[in-house]
């Protein structure tokens, strides 16, 4: 908080995404959302969920269709139940107060390191790099207890096997519905475009992005195209040293000496 105050509330104090609420609902609701993301649920859920108590938009099922996505999402719920059901026998056998603040200290301490995030409106998953540890090794601590014990580490060998099977599938899903490979086919586009056209777009001070005549999505073409490529910046990488101007339709108005691009052609 002192850190905030002093240096970084002055940087995030325009966003209005990153402003402190202190909403005991929003704060909350996303303590539910980053302890579902930690234990292994997709990071684009919360797109589809006005609130996580509440049904989810019809949309979220398509991600479900394929054979990967079934196995995994039904052996990741497998895998809470199983290692619940654990959870809750090692805690109850346990004769030792130390084993029991081992787990508490650890669930505390991945609440205690993902609240500087919670009173923010704009959830990200790689906010959990340092939660997670505690996560993990909460997890690891209860499947040792597990295996150690004669009467439960058959169900301990039978979690190690579901949590190898839902993460390999878990892996593909994430990898065709993260935002990163979307971002990286947008640039990919973007930098093949450039290498075609760029003797002709050397002749021209400004770069226009066109958006088609219809109604835009939310995030529109060109203002998808400005987040990807950050603005005017990438076109220094295509030609060093020139002064050229990048405008987007969504946004700018078109200018005389414009090279105009169809900004559509670049989003898959």
């Amino acid at each position: 908080m002192f850190l905030y105050k002093s240096g970084s509330a002055n940087v995030v104090s325009n966003e209005a995404t990153y402003a402190l609420q202190f909403n005991p609902r929003l704060i909350a609701n996303n303590l539910l959302w980053y302890s579902a993301w930690s234990i292994g649920f997709p990071n684009f859920l919360p797109d589809y969920f006005v609130s996580i108590l509440k049904p989810p938009l019809p949309a979220l099922w398509s991600y479900f269709d394929t054979v990967h996505a079934k196995l995994y999402i039904c052996g990741l719920l497998l895998y809470i139940l199983l290692l619940t059901s654990l959870s809750i026998v090692v805690f109850r056998s346990l004769t030792q107060k130390t084993n029991t603040r081992l787990g508490l200290f650890l669930l505390f301490s991945f609440i205690l390191f993902i609240s500087p995030t919670l009173p923010i409106i704009h959830k990200w998953m790689v906010r959990l790099t340092i939660p997670l540890i505690f996560t993990s090794f909460f997890q690891a601590y209860i499947l040792y207890l597990g295996l150690k014990n004669k009467s439960t580490s058959f169900l301990a060998m039978s979690i190690l096997g579901i949590y190898a099977l839902w993460n390999f599938f878990g892996i593909r899903v994430h990898e065709t519905t993260s935002t990163y490979m979307y971002e990286t086919t947008v640039s990919r586009n973007v930098e093949k475009y450039m290498n075609r056209h760029k003797e002709s777009i050397a002749n021209y001070t400004t770069l226009y992005f066109k958006d088609p005549p219809e109604k835009p999505t939310a995030w529109g073409w060109s203002k998808k195209l400005e987040t990807t490529l950050h603005g005017g910046d990438f076109i220094d990488f295509y030609f060093p040293g020139q002064t050229k101007k990048v405008l987007y339709g969504y946004k700018d108005e078109q200018i005389s000496d414009s090279y105009i691009i169809d900004a559509q052609q670049f989003l898959p």
